[in-house]
């Protein structure tokens, strides 16, 4: 069991207010998977991220996390990279990096080859011993993700990574975590981007005023979905939706056959989140 949570429930306090970021929130993750968790804004997905790294405690319910309900033991087995991270800006990023990797003595040679390896993925090497301070802000962040995933955690926790990354940072970071989660390993992230969830995701989870509204397995939300099709044939343009995917690729056929265009195609696994993430009680 990776993550298995129930009734949990966090409450922040203001002043004499009371402000609850988590209510009886169930969440049971059983095997390796990428975990996309959706949320408008202060729906709760950094408290509950936090939780699950062993950095801040809650109030009600249980948490386990890798089968352990101990933070110590869970922050050895987690990576965390924060929504907003920080790094001592003069250091460049292989020095930081090798400073870190002093907290895992045993594992520096193993987590530098990873690190070495992930640099490179993403398109870094040039920058390794640039200041940090002189990086992009989408550098920036995809050297959090290196540093979070350096000592090789089994599980991956990621505080919205793919906001404000160019199409080539995209696109290599999402390359990096489909390949760390064929490794057996667990990548949990954030975000409020709908695309995020459907190109990246095996999961899905969606959490809206500290509860989850929505939990289910991509490949079987995909098999349940209809699609939008818009196409255009000679001067007419219409929309259609044949149903399942089988009859998705029935359609396609048939419209190459009849010379049919297909302008756009949209899935209404879409349609479902949405409703869950616009959802208010």
């Amino acid at each position: 069991m990776v993550i298995h949570i129930q009734n949990l429930g966090k409450i922040f306090r203001v002043g004499f207010k009371k402000i609850p970021a988590l209510q009886n929130a169930n969440l049971i993750v059983s095997a390796s998977g990428i975990v996309g968790i959706l949320g408008p804004k202060d729906s709760g997905k950094t408290t509950l991220l936090r939780i699950l790294a062993g950095l801040t405690g809650w109030d009600t319910g249980s948490v386990q996390v890798l089968g352990s309900e101990d933070p110590r033991d869970v922050r050895r087995h987690t990576g965390f990279l924060p929504e907003n991270p920080s790094f001592l800006a003069n250091f460049s990023p292989e020095r930081f990096l090798r400073f870190c990797l002093k907290l895992y003595p045993g594992e520096e040679i193993t987590a530098w080859e990873t690190s070495e390896q992930a640099l490179a993925s993403l398109g870094l090497t040039g920058v390794r011993k640039q200041r940090i301070n002189s990086l992009s802000a989408g550098e920036r962040r995809l050297f959090g993700v290196i540093q979070a995933m350096a000592h090789r955690p089994d599980l991956l926790l990621l505080d919205d990574p793919l906001r404000g990354l160019d199409a080539d940072h995209r696109r290599r970071l999402i390359d990096l975590l489909v390949a760390y989660q064929r490794q057996g390993k667990t990548v949990v992230f954030t975000t409020r981007c709908l695309q995020d969830i459907e190109e990246i995701s095996t999961e899905v989870v969606v959490l809206n005023k500290g509860e989850v509204r929505f939990h289910e397995k991509m490949n079987l939300l995909q098999t349940q979905c209809a699609y939008t099709i818009e196409a255009e044939a000679g001067n007419k343009r219409f929309s259609f939706r044949p149903g399942n995917q089988k009859k998705l690729w029935d359609t396609l056929d048939e419209a190459r056959i009849k010379d049919m265009r297909i302008i756009a195609m949209r899935s209404s696994i879409s349609h479902i989140l949405e409703n869950y993430y616009e959802k208010q009680d």
